[in-house]
């Protein structure tokens, strides 16, 4: 026979007790989950002012209350929405850029990392630069949380200063803002405006599509290097 005794008994209660403990972690962190797919939904169809906690507690199949147990407010939900694609970005872009040689080389990985990324999170960044321009309070906070790890970026930014990589290194974050905006209207709106485009006999090649986008970048309209 087994052990009945008081001890096994106890024993048996407490190793019950962690597996509903656990059990209930796991379920909050689904609901968690749930809710943030759903909130990033709602905010990317009805942006932050037309998101409302009630659609996404419904959206989700949850009591409105239950949202207040994952979060005190609309606004610490849409941070929650988008800081994990932000991090994404700043985990791969960072890393991936420290080993890069040249000028060339810089925007070649920029410009297919960033294709990467927005193609993957196109909706949390459809969000961030949505509601930006109409939200500066949060692109504000946002920003605040991201330059916690800007001391990441000294490295790269010293490297970018080695003789022969770039000319003018100071450009080098507002060329790379500035591809970044560009490369997602390109896969924002490339599906919408790619048929036009077909009509007009000018498909968008997504299979060389990153070249393509350096190549310009590099050599503009001529579409060659210079002569050396």
């Amino acid at each position: 026979m087994g052990d009945l005794s008081p001890e096994s008994d106890a024993r048996g209660d407490v190793a019950g007790h962690s597996r509903c403990a656990g059990c209930g972690e796991s379920r909050r962190s689904e609901t968690r989950e749930r809710i943030i797919e759903e909130a990033r939904a709602l905010f990317a169809e009805k942006g932050f002012d037309g998101a409302t906690i009630g659609e996404i507690a419904r959206r989700a199949g949850i009591a409105e209350g239950t949202i207040y147990r994952h979060f005190d407010s609309k606004q610490e939900m849409f941070f929650a929405c988008l800081m994990p694609a932000l991090e994404r970005e700043f985990n791969r872009v960072v890393p991936e850029l420290m080993e890069t040689g040249d000028i060339r080389e810089y925007i070649g990985k920029v410009v297919r990392l960033y294709l990467e990324l927005f193609e993957t999170d196109l909706e949390s960044f459809n969000i961030l630069f949505s509601e930006a321009p109409y939200h500066p309070e949060l692109a504000e906070i946002l920003g605040e949380r991201l330059m916690a790890r800007t001391a990441e970026m000294g490295p790269l930014m010293q490297k970018m200063r080695e003789p022969g990589v770039s000319r003018n290194p100071r450009m080098l974050p507002i060329l790379g803002f500035s591809l970044k905006m560009t490369l997602w209207a390109i896969v924002s709106f490339g599906d919408r405006f790619g048929p036009m485009l077909e009509r007009l006999g000018m498909p968008i090649a997504k299979d060389t599509l990153a070249d393509d986008i350096t190549h310009f970048l590099l050599y503009g309209l001529i579409g060659r290097p210079p002569e050396d």
